[in-house]
């Protein structure tokens, strides 16, 4: 089990929801026969290690925090984030939003938006919500809407979904690992590709490794526009003409990085860079593998 940072200095009470351990929903997540085979997008690819706890912190009778503690098995890295109750549900709407309701695809988009806003936890009009109900409650809802989220993004049925590729799973990735990004190979980037990251929070069995930097080689490029895809597009080298309408969800402002596709031939590209691309021709610009919906 997880403890809480050495910084709750005063007696607090610790419970927790194992997402492993939690209720099902009423309806489960539809997952299709090949749930568990093939390589996964290099977007989606961190979510595949990981073991998700939420715990509930009070430093006082009305001073409430909910605890998302991760555990990477593959490294045996583990690490945790404290945050208040709205900050889920904002995390909520951000998913919300980079669902794009509405959207035509293959996979099960209609179902998961309809667990999001039927099971995340309900604001109460008439119970404080350091109610140890309110809070119980809590626990269970967020345990389970987190473990709903991360099997439906994992799901190979789904990934013929880019906004579940690359929208959703990159909101759940950034939630789950803020700062920390694990030292360790991801089988869907290939061969000598590594996702890194450093946090104050995390704890591994190898402290050096913990402290490596990434190199160069490791950065992920634009293959339009040749900047870097955590950062925005660099605009001088495309056209953007045209495209507002089809990339609002695109040019919605990230913490971090800007939205970036995935194609079905593995190249990857800034939103704003391929959208313009798809429109002309539902085919990789690079490759020129066929892409479909």
């Amino acid at each position: 089990m997880l403890s809480m940072h050495a910084h709750h200095q005063h007696s607090h009470s610790l419970r927790r929801s194992s997402t492993g351990s939690r209720k099902r929903p009423l309806t489960s997540a539809p997952t299709s026969n090949h749930s568990q085979t093939g390589a996964l997008p290099s977007t989606i690819a961190p979510l595949s290690n990981v073991v998700l706890e939420v715990a509930v912190a009070k430093q006082s009778r009305t001073d409430v925090k909910y605890v998302l503690a991760v555990h990477h098995a593959q490294s045996n890295t583990k690490w945790q984030h404290t945050r208040l109750f709205e900050e889920y549900r904002r995390f909520q709407q951000r998913v919300l939003h980079a669902l794009d309701h509405g959207h035509f695809c293959t996979a099960e988009c209609p179902w998961l938006y309809s667990f999001i806003t039927s099971y995340f936890p309900k604001k109460h009009m008439f119970r404080m919500a350091h109610s140890s109900c309110v809070v119980s409650e809590r626990v269970e809802g967020l345990a389970q809407f987190l473990n709903a989220l991360q099997t439906f993004v994992l799901d190979n049925g789904n990934h013929s979904c880019s906004v579940i590729v690359n929208r959703v799973g990159r909101e759940l990735v950034s939630f789950v690992y803020g700062d920390v990004v694990v030292e360790t190979p991801v089988e869907a980037m290939g061969a000598g590709s590594f996702s890194k990251c450093r946090s104050n929070s995390l704890s591994s069995t190898d402290e050096e490794d913990n402290q490596s930097t990434c190199s160069s080689s490791c950065a992920s490029v634009c293959l339009l526009c040749d900047s870097d895809l955590d950062s925005e597009a660099h605009s001088g080298r495309h056209s953007l003409e045209d495209t507002t309408s089809t990339s609002t969800n695109s040019s919605a402002p990230r913490s971090s990085y800007a939205y970036t596709t995935t194609l079905g031939c593995g190249h990857q590209f800034h939103d704003e860079c391929i959208v313009p691309k798809l429109n002309e021709s539902m085919s990789c610009p690079v490759c020129g593998h066929h892409e479909t919906q």
